[in-house]
């Protein structure tokens, strides 16, 4: 009974990857005008730190530099939860199920983006959300093989 319990608890380690692929989903709901208000003050913020230091970049440059990392890094982000969840209790007996699973997600996201005004699904976007994803899962798994 023991052994049970310690199983159904592990597998709610998958609870987080599931929680911020809600986050993102949610994200994705935002209309243009919003998101671009997110990102735009957080653009201008960056740019005014960097221009205390003296450097300097045009706002339409960064801004889409900040989007586009952005992408990446929220996918990067949720390429380590889906490790840590496949170390701890793995949903099947290959790995790369799992991983090949979680990649449909930026297809998704990019879908629930072309239904939402101002906003417009990118297949290019989805490729960014890719590389986000998949240079996590890789830099995860070379640091747990050398642990």
């Amino acid at each position: 009974m023991k052994l049970m319990n310690k199983t159904r608890s592990s597998k709610l380690i998958w609870l987080l990857p599931l929680l911020w692929t809600a986050v993102i989903f949610l994200a994705s709901f935002q209309s243009g005008e919003d998101s671009g208000a997110l990102s735009g003050n957080i653009t201008r913020a960056v740019l005014d730190f960097l221009s205390s230091l003296s450097i300097r970049f045009s706002f339409e440059t960064f801004h889409l530099l900040m989007r586009k990392a952005a992408h990446f890094s929220e996918y990067a982000v949720l390429g380590v939860l889906v490790s840590i969840a496949h170390r701890k209790a793995p949903l099947w007996n290959h790995g790369a199920f799992d991983i090949c699973l979680w990649m449909i997600v930026p297809l998704i996201d990019e879908s629930i983006q072309h239904f939402v005004p101002g906003r417009n699904g990118a297949l290019y976007d989805s490729g960014i959300d890719l590389c986000g994803f998949l240079c996590a899962v890789l830099l995860y798994h070379l640091i747990a093989k050398r642990k």
